[in-house]
């Protein structure tokens, strides 16, 4: 794993919110469910994230950074999805994955 920023006198931990989070609940129609989450990821690794998400029936409903300047790049992925609590979780594993496939 890559640091989350090098350009301080020493590198940004994870845990100073550079976590990845996702929340399931029941929609109240059905079996379906919501989810909602963010995912941090690296510059290079955007479209790739973004890209599994949408084929898996998540919406990205943000890309946003919190800080400007850092090196390497980082972005949060917000998206949101309702259906199958299965298939939401492939979704959100999938994006994961390609991530991790996109990784340097």
């Amino acid at each position: 794993m890559r640091p989350a920023s090098t350009d301080r006198p020493s590198p940004l931990p994870p845990a100073a919110g550079l976590g990845s989070w996702v929340a399931f609940k029941p929609s109240g129609e059905g079996d379906d469910a919501l989810v909602m989450g963010d995912t941090v990821v690296f510059q290079d690794e955007v479209d790739a994230a973004m890209d599994a998400a949408f084929a898996h029936g998540l919406e990205v409903t943000a890309l946003h950074n919190h800080m400007l300047g850092e090196q390497p790049a980082y972005y949060f992925t917000r998206f949101w999805g309702k259906g199958s609590a299965a298939e939401l979780a492939r979704g959100f594993k999938a994006a994961l994955e390609a991530q991790a496939r996109t990784s340097n």
